[in-house]
């Protein structure tokens, strides 16, 4: 290998500079290749292959590169051919030694669940789960009046009374209790705050198409999930989606401990290096599936046609999360009867 004035790592600091790559940017391995490959020919591919773990914070492969606490965290590995620059506000602590590298339980979060078992029973049950959900009806009142405001107010220019719509909206639906007990929000302009620094990504995820999502598109919803503040508890998963889910119903499902962990048979490690990886899988492999099958989308199609018959069916991910809830209703009443029976 030709010998340069600097050495690979710090070159590396030079091409995000040359590319001129901000926290918004992806870069590719082959990217990286080409830049060296034009720049600096006498550094093979394989050089600049390690050079881009040795520099990603979260590649476990960057200890045995001997990476340089501080001073080589400068880039995050999205998937083995896209990075992202470091956000040392939002992302996991980088990996330096060996104890930092991710345990069996963390990498199982990153394994890949595909729900079949439970995309199948609501594909083969959607009317007869569509029509439990409105027959039991328990969701009404402010619950039902402020999603739908929220909804509603999604493009309007009065930005804080939108959020206020969506606040009220967790409110209604259980996330803040009154008293020394139960899960608690925190305050409406720390809430607006984290929103409003959010406001670009906010508007472009509301573009994302579910049929030809992108990394890119990833990578912005994983800053909103870790910009957003509305929880005092740790665990962010539950209330950020429900936050999402009014900012980019599109793309985004309210998630929730009740019913879709308890369906889809997940527990929640609190930390966003724990909670994001989670929600993109249910949202990827169990949210998108289903509404993307043609016979989902024909009904939710129709069901959505009538909304004083529907009030509750907002985006085809809203339907997918109420017949999850009659899923949850029926489970319980199967339970009861096979408990009689014994």
């Amino acid at each position: 290998m030709t010998k340069y004035e600097k050495s690979v790592r710090f070159l590396m600091k030079d091409m995000v500079d040359d590319l001129s790559l901000d926290r918004k940017d992806i870069l590719s391995k082959q990217q990286a290749i080409d830049w060296f490959r034009l720049k600096y020919p006498g550094i093979d591919q394989k050089t600049v292959e390690c050079h881009l773990s040795r520099l990603s914070t979260n590649a476990p492969s960057r200890i045995h590169y001997n990476a340089v606490p501080r001073e080589d965290d400068l880039l995050f590995k999205i998937d083995s051919n896209h990075f992202r620059l470091f956000d040392l506000r939002n992302d996991p602590h980088p990996i330096w030694r060996k104890s930092h590298t991710p345990t069996i339980m963390n990498r199982k979060l990153g394994k890949i669940k595909n729900y079949q078992h439970q995309i199948s029973s609501l594909i083969e049950n959607l009317e007869t789960l569509h029509q439990l959900f409105y027959a039991k009806a328990i969701f009404s009142g402010p619950s039902l009046y402020f999603h739908r405001k929220a909804l509603e107010a999604r493009h309007m220019p009065d930005n804080e009374r939108y959020l206020e719509y969506v606040y009220a909206t967790l409110v209604s639906w259980g996330m803040h209790r009154m008293g020394a007990g139960g899960s608690k929000m925190l305050p409406f302009n720390e809430f607006k705050s984290s929103v409003d620094i959010l406001k670009n990504e906010i508007s472009e995820a509301q573009n994302i198409d579910i049929t030809n999502i992108t990394v890119a598109d990833w990578v912005r919803l994983e800053k909103i999930f870790k910009g957003i503040k509305i929880m005092k508890t740790e665990t962010n998963i539950v209330g950020n989606s429900k936050v999402m889910a009014h900012l980019m119903p599109n793309i985004v499902p309210p998630i929730d401990r009740a019913y879709t962990l308890r369906y889809l048979k997940e527990t929640v490690k609190n930390g966003h290096e724990f909670e994001w990886p989670l929600m993109k899988n249910i949202i990827e492999k169990f949210f998108i599936h289903i509404a993307t099958n043609k016979s989902f989308s024909n009904l939710a199609n129709r069901w959505m046609g009538d909304q004083n018959k529907n009030p509750w069916d907002t985006s085809a991910f809203k339907i997918i999360d109420n017949l999850v809830i009659a899923a949850g209703y029926r489970d319980v009443r199967k339970r009861k009867e096979q408990l009689q029976q014994a």
